[in-house]
C-alpha cells in the first residue's frame, strides 16, 4: 500500500480512487522528557461472622495508576491517578443455602482521575480531572426454590460526579466542520457533572429451568437487563450523539444435550425487542465515532466438543 502525498496516481487496491493530500494527521513533534512515579497502596479489611451463613465486612484501600506521556506529545505529561476506596457489606446464605444474598455500600474518592479527550490534531490525549467521587449501592441474589429451577438478579444505584475539574472540550454549539479540520475546543468547568458511562440505575434478572429426559438434558432460560442514561463526554452534552437515554434488553435460549456426550444444540434469540442504542462514543479525526449494539438476532447453534 502506498501513501500518496499529491493525489497524482490512483491506488489500484481501491479500483481507481484518487486521494488528495489533506494532512489530516501531522507528524508528531520530537521531544524528550522524563518523569517517575512512586506509590504505596495499603488495604485493610475487617470481617465478622455472626453465624455460619452470614459474613459482615468493611474495607478500606488505596489505589494508584501511573502517569505518563501522550503519544503525540502535544500536551504536558499527565499525572498519576489515586483513589481512596471504602466499602461495607454483607454476604449471606439462607433457606439451607438455597438462597444467596449479597449487598454493599461503597464510596470511591479519586484524585487526578485520568480521562481521554480529543485534541486539535484529531487524536486523543489523556488528561486529569482534579477530583471525582463515586457513591453507590449494590444488591445481588440467587435462589433455587426447587430442583432444576434457578433465578438470579442484581440492582445497582450509582452517584458518580466530577467534584472539581477544568478540561478542554468541544463547544456544544459547534457547527459541522470538514474532516481533518482542527477540533474547535474551549476550556470548560465540568465540576458537578456526571462521570461518563456511569448509569444511575442498573438492573439484571435471569431465570433458568433444567430438566432431564432419559439420557437428554433440556434447559430454558430468559435474561432481562435494564440501564438508565449515560453521558459519553465529561461536558454532559445532552444530544442523541453524546448521551444514551437508557435501554433494556431481553435474551431467550433453549438448549438440549446428551448426558456423558460431547454435543449440544441451542436455539437462541438475543436483543429480542430490537433495541438500538449507542454503547460508546469517541471523537477522532474531527468527527464523532459511535459504537452501536447489535440488532435483534436469532439462530440455531450446535456445539461439538472433542
Amino acid at each position: 500500500i502506498s501513501i500518496l502525498n499529491g493525489g497524482t496516481a490512483p491506488p489500484s487496491f481501491l479500483g481507481g480512487a484518487t486521494f488528495a493530500a489533506g494532512d489530516i494527521f501531522s507528524d508528531p513533534p520530537v521531544f524528550s522528557d522524563r518523569t517517575s512515579f512512586n506509590d504505596v497502596s495499603p488495604r485493610a479489611v475487617v470481617e465478622f461472622k455472626p453465624d455460619d451463613n452470614t459474613l459482615l465486612y468493611a474495607s478500606y484501600s488505596q489505589g494508584f495508576k501511573s502517569g505518563g506521556f501522550n503519544s503525540f506529545g502535544l500536551t504536558p505529561a499527565f499525572d498519576s491517578e489515586n483513589i481512596h476506596a471504602y466499602e461495607i457489606g454483607v454476604k449471606s446464605e439462607l433457606a439451607d443455602r438455597r438462597i444467596r444474598l449479597n449487598a454493599s455500600f461503597f464510596m470511591y474518592d479519586y484524585t487526578n482521575l485520568q480521562i481521554r479527550l480529543p485534541v486539535p490534531t484529531g487524536g486523543v490525549d489523556i488528561r486529569n480531572v482534579a477530583a471525582s467521587k463515586i457513591k453507590g449501592f449494590e444488591i445481588e441474589g440467587t435462589a433455587s426454590p426447587f430442583a432444576g429451577f434457578t433465578v438470579a438478579g442484581s440492582l445497582a444505584l450509582l452517584d458518580a460526579e466530577i467534584t472539581q475539574g477544568m478540561i478542554p472540550a468541544i463547544a456544544s454549539d459547534t457547527p459541522p466542520f470538514p474532516i481533518g479540520a482542527p477540533l474547535p475546543l474551549i476550556t470548560e468547568n465540568v465540576s458537578g457533572n456526571r462521570l461518563t458511562r456511569a448509569p444511575e440505575f442498573q438492573a439484571f434478572a435471569t431465570a433458568e429451568y433444567e430438566r432431564e429426559f432419559g439420557s437428554l438434558t433440556a434447559s430454558l432460560s430468559a435474561t432481562y437487563r435494564r440501564q438508565s442514561s449515560v453521558f459519553f463526554l465529561e461536558t454532559n452534552q445532552n444530544t442523541p450523539t453524546f448521551r444514551n437515554r437508557g435501554w433494556q434488553e431481553i435474551d431467550l435460549s433453549a438448549t438440549i444435550s446428551k448426558q456423558d456426550s460431547h454435543w449440544e444444540l441451542a436455539l437462541y434469540a438475543q436483543n429480542l425487542t430490537d433495541n438500538r442504542h449507542i454503547t460508546a462514543v469517541t471523537a477522532l479525526g474531527g468527527f464523532p465515532n459511535a459504537s452501536i449494539i447489535a440488532p435483534r438476532r436469532w439462530g440455531v447453534e450446535g456445539t461439538l466438543r472433542f
